[in-house]
């Protein structure tokens, strides 16, 4: 017998703005955590991104306009027509989904849906370069030591 997984955890708050956005399957932004979080590391979770991705994809029949997968954390924050976030949220990998905004943010630019036709900048997918600031501190600490 195989176990059951439990439900995915779903912010109230996200429940409301899909129940809102379903008629016109408008966009909505969530976080989602993986179920199995950061184990196996950064390309691990971008893997399972990707196929949760993909399997949310083909099911909805559409796919997200942005996202962000954060490696080190084990959760992808996305952008997407509710059809599309609704078929994320029944992936086995997924654990909980929270809104990414909430009525009352400070922010007017927070979560702010990406304009139609808008050039959106992908994420890298592969580690950032060294900083040069290792540079600066290390000759921080000559000076300081003379």
């Amino acid at each position: 017998m195989t176990a059951k997984r439990s439900p995915t955890k779903v912010d109230p708050e996200l429940a409301t703005q899909l129940d809102a956005a379903d008629p016109d399957d408008a966009s909505v932004q969530a976080v989602v955590y993986l179920r199995s979080g950061s184990k196996g590391g950064p390309a691990e979770v971008s893997k399972r991104a990707d196929q949760v991705i993909a399997s949310a994809t083909t099911k909805a029949g559409t796919e997200p306009s942005r996202v962000n997968v954060m490696r080190y954390l084990g959760t992808v924050a996305i952008e997407a027509p509710a059809s599309f976030v609704r078929a994320l949220l029944d992936e086995d990998d997924i654990e909980s989904a929270l809104a990414n905004v909430h009525l009352g943010d400070d922010d007017p630019g927070l979560g702010r849906p990406s304009a139609e036709g808008e050039a959106v900048a992908e994420a890298p997918t592969s580690d950032p370069p060294a900083s040069t600031s290792t540079k600066s501190r290390s000759s921080a600490r000559k000076s300081s030591t003379r």
